[in-house]
């Protein structure tokens, strides 16, 4: 199913800075594609907040994508899903993060952060 509004991909749309962005772009017309990796509730609830903040007549829809944008495949899968339902892509906000808590980043290995940040999406 095509969207006449434009589409914005997410990736960690489900809380923190990207449900901003993601409530802020519902707020600006966009249809809004959530990307988390496992917490399908707080996905499920930034979609109800971007349909708060939608205008009342708006087209516009929202919907939660599982991924983990660390794996090339979860990637793959991600951009095609989100193409399926919404015919294209216009915008990626390249949010997701890995760390849980500030000293974490530390002890993670080096693989996953390079891959979490510096691959395409």
């Amino acid at each position: 199913m095509q969207s006449s509004s434009p589409i914005g991909l997410i990736t960690g749309a489900s809380r923190g800075i990207g449900r901003g962005i993601a409530i802020e772009l519902a707020r600006l017309g966009y249809s809004v594609a959530i990307n988390y990796v496992a917490n399908r509730d707080a996905a499920e609830e930034c979609a109800t907040l971007c349909s708060q903040a939608a205008a009342p007549d708006s087209q516009a829809a929202f919907e939660p994508f599982q991924a983990d944008i660390a794996r090339a495949e979860d990637r793959a899968r991600l951009v095609k899903s989100v193409s399926e339902r919404f015919g294209w892509i216009d915008l990626l906000v390249n949010n997701a993060g890995i760390a849980r808590g500030f000293a974490l980043i530390f002890c993670r290995p080096a693989k996953r952060v390079s891959n979490t940040f510096l691959q395409p999406i």
